[in-house]
């Protein structure tokens, strides 16, 4: 019984150190971005042009960003944690996103590379598939370490406003477009935290 117990713990050890293996790579998949003023700029104008807070409460709106404006705002968003770039790639119905984030530099270059394809449902978009490295790992994963990560990050607070607020999310092809319908209370609310 002790040598099944132990061949057990062997394989399990054997397919955690293959999956390790597979996920780690010693090459970025997005090179890393140089920062621009000029689009980050650009960027958080796109932004300030599209401002719901003169809106009437109630009134349904859209936000409409272009593929590397989203890469941008991504990248920069991510960079007040741990410098992540990002690859964003929107089709017809579907968005891919790559990032890749530097784990270690010496002795060896290792990178932790993320690809995942996001698919347009009638309201906010669905996790397709995704892979960490070269290692493929369900969908259902990844949504439950997205919903359990947003909860820890912010308490549910900002995931709440966005499925209160967001209508619908468009992919199409260089475009993503957000279709919300805007609160009066939520600058209060926003406030407030």
């Amino acid at each position: 019984m002790l040598r099944w117990g132990l061949g057990i713990l062997v394989v399990l050890l054997l397919a955690l150190a293959a999956a390790v293996g597979l996920a780690l790579q010693f090459a970025p998949q997005v090179a890393p971005a140089q920062a621009s003023v000029d689009a980050a700029g650009r960027s958080i104008a796109v932004l300030r042009a599209q401002d719901p807070r003169r809106l009437p409460a109630g009134s349904q709106a859209s936000l409409v960003l272009r593929q590397a404006d989203l890469e941008q705002l991504l990248n920069q968003a991510s960079a007040r944690w741990r410098p992540i770039t990002w690859s964003v790639r929107l089709a017809e119905g579907r968005a891919q996103l790559t990032a890749s984030a530097a784990l270690a530099t010496a002795p060896l270059p290792l990178w932790l590379n993320v690809e995942a394809t996001l698919r347009q449902t009638e309201s906010l978009p669905e996790l397709q598939s995704w892979r960490v490295g070269s290692l493929p790992l369900p969908a259902w994963l990844g949504t439950w370490l997205l919903r359990t990560a947003a909860a820890a990050l912010d308490q549910g607070f900002e995931a709440g406003l966005a499925r209160d607020l967001v209508r619908r999310v468009e992919m199409r092809p260089g475009e993503l477009r957000v279709v919300y319908v805007w609160r009066g209370d939520l600058a209060e609310r926003l406030r407030a935290t």
